[in-house]
């Protein structure tokens, strides 16, 4: 099946094996204590649709104490590719149960997730969407009415296209 957003689901992939890679990450999402590094190496496929969401995603309140990555797209049409909508924006949104927030690392548990993640982000570069990815903006969100889960969100834009 041909389609334009092929390349879609092939970007979400590509976001979701670097976080897949970054073992302390893993270990961040993982283990819900303040000295997570000190956890066990962990099997990272087995954060996929447990803790790694290729899409928007808000966890049941009576769920488990967890945290979380989760990622959104924004399209556009592109004349200056042979493909004929990219990716323009990503949303990323790193967030946690506020019990969790709390790190032996000098930082929040979402701050530190938002490091990693920027560290692989920031500057890249692929023909799934227009151009280079630069930062544009974030902020702390709640994402559930009584606070449980508290966390960060940013955006990164196709800049200096290809």
């Amino acid at each position: 099946m041909d389609s334009y957003f092929n390349t879609t689901g092939l970007s979400k992939q590509k976001f979701i094996m670097d976080i897949l890679a970054d073992e302390d990450l893993v270990k961040c999402l993982k283990y819900p204590i303040a000295n997570f590094l000190d956890g066990a190496a962990v099997d990272p496929t087995s954060l996929l649709y447990e803790n790694i969401f290729p899409t928007k995603f808000v966890p049941n309140v009576h769920e488990d104490v967890r945290s979380y990555i989760c990622m959104g797209f924004q399209y556009a049409k592109s004349r200056s590719s042979n493909l004929y909508y990219c990716v323009s924006e990503v949303s990323l949104y790193m967030f946690c149960h506020k019990s969790i927030v709390r790190t032996e690392y000098g930082m929040t548990r979402p701050d530190y997730m938002l490091a990693h993640v920027d560290a692989f982000m920031h500057g890249r570069r692929s023909s799934e969407w227009l151009g280079q990815l630069e930062f544009v903006g974030g902020g702390d969100e709640i994402l559930d009415q009584n606070g449980n889960y508290v966390g960060v969100y940013v955006r990164y834009k196709g800049v200096g296209m290809s």
